[in-house]
């Protein structure tokens, strides 16, 4: 009997639970000859292997991680910028309680303005 599970939406990842070594080799050869995986996507577990999920586990990507700290900062200083430009508009042309404490607003307004920008990510 094989039964065939999506364990990630994802990333495309497949789980067969196949009773016969030959019924195993089969869908190998098939996922292979119809170019559906790589050879280096393709984990065949054993019924007696200890901690399973771990082998299934995905590596973590470096680029992936350069790529979120970069557009953390990005929008980080996106964030401070809008809010610098906000703040000074505010305490130009603002109401009189922000004229009257310009040091206020910019901290204000700086502060939920970098956490935004840091908390978005792309």
């Amino acid at each position: 009997m094989t039964s065939v599970e999506i364990l990630s939406f994802s990333d495309h990842r497949v789980g067969a639970v196949l009773s016969e070594k030959a019924a195993v080799r089969q869908l190998q050869d098939d996922l292979l000859n119809e170019r559906l995986v790589q050879q280096q996507q393709l984990t065949l577990l054993g019924p007696q292997q200890s901690d399973p999920e771990k082998q299934l586990i995905s590596k973590p990507d470096p680029e992936l991680a350069s790529n979120m700290l970069n557009w953390h900062i990005y929008l980080g200083a996106i964030g401070l910028i809008l809010a610098f430009l906000l703040a000074g508009w505010l305490v130009n042309y603002g109401p009189m309680f922000t004229q009257a404490n310009p040091y206020l607003t910019f901290i204000a307004l700086l502060s939920p303005g970098l956490f935004l920008g840091y908390s978005h990510q792309a």
